[in-house]
């Protein structure tokens, strides 16, 4: 996956990029958000649009292990709440936040670890000057 953004701050060799919402997110309207925001090493200066690639089944890895851990802590609460609590709606409830939060705290432990992994690290393929005609200007 290759995704174009602009420098917006540089610190020694490490690139602040903010990059616009995705085509395919315009029409959604899920989230407020139009840009986010990255920082990788990398050789630019403040205003170059830079092509930032990560591996496409990186992209895969990362959202499966976002979205589905925290779910099976939710179904794991929820199951080991009944089982402990099984006339107790609120506490089985409570099981199952529990075991979302916990699982998510996980996944918080290995995006940390992953993020010295150099095969999880975003690169810099390309820099365009920032002033060069870009496909996102008309």
């Amino acid at each position: 996956m290759i995704r174009t953004g602009r420098v917006v701050e540089k610190e020694q060799n490490l690139l602040r990029v903010c990059f616009e919402k995705e085509e395919a997110c315009q029409g959604c309207g899920m989230c407020s958000r139009q840009e986010s925001m990255v920082s990788i090493p990398g050789d630019a200066e403040v205003g170059d649009v830079v092509e930032v690639a990560l591996p496409d089944a990186q992209v895969l890895k990362a959202s499966l292990v976002t979205y589905a851990i925290p779910l099976v802590g939710l179904i794991g609460g929820l199951w080991l709440g009944t089982a402990l609590f099984p006339d107790r709606e609120g506490m089985v409830l409570l099981a199952g936040l529990a075991g979302t939060v916990i699982l998510f705290a996980g996944v918080k432990q290995f995006d940390r670890k992953l993020r010295q992994t150099a095969g999880w690290q975003p690169r810099v393929v390309a820099v365009r000057p920032g002033n060069a005609p870009t496909s996102e200007t008309k």
